[in-house]
């Protein structure tokens, strides 16, 4: 019997483990990413244009070098362009500021009161702002990443190939990683 109960014990702990990570991905996927160790989030909420979807968090490695210009990643998160939020994705820029990057993750407005081009006008007003002050918080604005994942993925794209969204700033992008793009 007691055997049984272990059993049933366990199951029951597993399924209990799986519903509460398909009830909350991000934050299953957060548990992957210790907090105590690689980047650090480094500035919150920084305002990059009006309104309060228009700002971007800051990560860097924890240990990083005084004077050191990091490569710059720009992640824009998914979400339909109806959901999802900069928090949300705080594992994605612990662990490539992990890797020795300045990892800046913005938000941008979403549907239904948004819609067709604003997630693109933000996402370039997002880089402009990373262009024009990243060198400030330990950033090389002169070699930036973007990425993204699904819908982000698209927003990474549009901006790294298509010359209506940076114009001259363009030069800056010097690679673009999109996962599970549209």
């Amino acid at each position: 019997m007691g055997k049984r109960r272990l059993t049933s014990a366990i199951a029951i702990g597993v399924l209990a483990s799986v519903v509460a990570a398909a009830s909350a991905p991000l934050q299953s996927f957060d548990l992957l990413v210790p907090k105590d160790r690689g980047g650090v989030r480094i500035a919150s909420g920084v305002a990059y244009g009006e309104g309060s979807r228009r700002t971007l968090d800051i990560y860097a490695p924890r240990n990083r070098q005084p004077g050191a210009k990091l490569p710059i990643v720009v992640f824009f998160y998914g979400g339909s362009w109806d959901s999802g939020t900069r928090t949300g994705y705080s594992f994605v820029g612990r662990a490539l500021a992990a890797q020795g990057f300045l990892v800046v993750i913005p938000d941008y407005r979403i549907g239904p009161d948004n819609v067709y081009p604003d997630f693109l006008t933000d996402g370039a007003d997002a880089v402009r702002w990373v262009i024009a002050h990243g060198r400030s918080y330990g950033g090389a604005p002169e070699r930036i990443v973007l990425s993204g994942h699904s819908a982000g993925a698209y927003i990474a794209a549009m901006l790294t190939f298509d010359t209506r969204w940076l114009g001259s700033s363009r030069s800056a992008i010097k690679g673009f990683v999109g996962i599970a793009g549209p």
